[in-house]
């Protein structure tokens, strides 16, 4: 951009030298327009390399990453449950999964919290601050938590799953004729 604007200063300062006044103001336009489009680039870089620099903004946007993707292991995981006969005990994969994300949705916002704490010129800032990373600290263990849960109830889930006889074999075809004759006969 900066070059684009030089090179329209150029023109116009050729323009300038001959009977064309209305090209050089043109050409200084154009100049001038390249140069605020430099500007905004310049200080969108300045914005992004400062949350660079703090190291909450970072692990907020890691958490937010971290947070969407088990929600949708959370959403697989149901489906799969949802396929299979409920476990007695009512302990669900997908359910502990959902509560680690949340956990983790949670974090985040504590993140946040602890970033926008720091950057305030508040006097209590910096235990504000700390306040919001402990109460960060705190979610992450208890999404840890959940994902154990979870990860005890995946294995359950699968090792049901493997003991399920498979639907398309003539045994279990055989066990699921009546109430389809029946259906049928109606």
């Amino acid at each position: 951009k900066v070059a684009a604007a030089a090179g329209h200063m150029s023109d116009a300062a050729k323009d300038l030298g001959k009977p064309n006044p209305s090209g050089a103001t043109r050409s200084e336009s154009k100049a001038i327009d390249a140069l605020e489009d430099a500007r905004e680039a310049l200080n969108a870089l300045r914005r992004k390399t400062e949350d660079l620099k703090t190291p909450s903004r970072r692990l907020e946007r890691i958490q937010k990453a971290l947070k969407d993707d088990t929600r949708k292991v959370a959403a697989d995981v149901k489906g799969v449950e949802d396929q299979m006969e409920p476990k007695p005990d009512g302990a669900r994969a997908g359910e502990s999964v959902q509560k680690a994300s949340n956990s983790m949705h949670n974090s985040e916002n504590n993140l946040c919290s602890a970033g926008e704490a720091k950057n305030s010129r508040a006097q209590d800032a910096g235990q504000q601050s700390a306040g919001a990373m402990k109460d960060a600290a705190q979610e992450q263990e208890g999404a840890l938590s959940e994902l154990d849960k979870a990860l005890r109830a995946l294995d359950e889930l699968a090792s049901r799953a493997a003991r399920e006889q498979d639907p398309r074999t003539p045994k279990a075809l055989d066990r699921l004729r009546p109430p389809q004759t029946l259906l049928r006969d109606d």
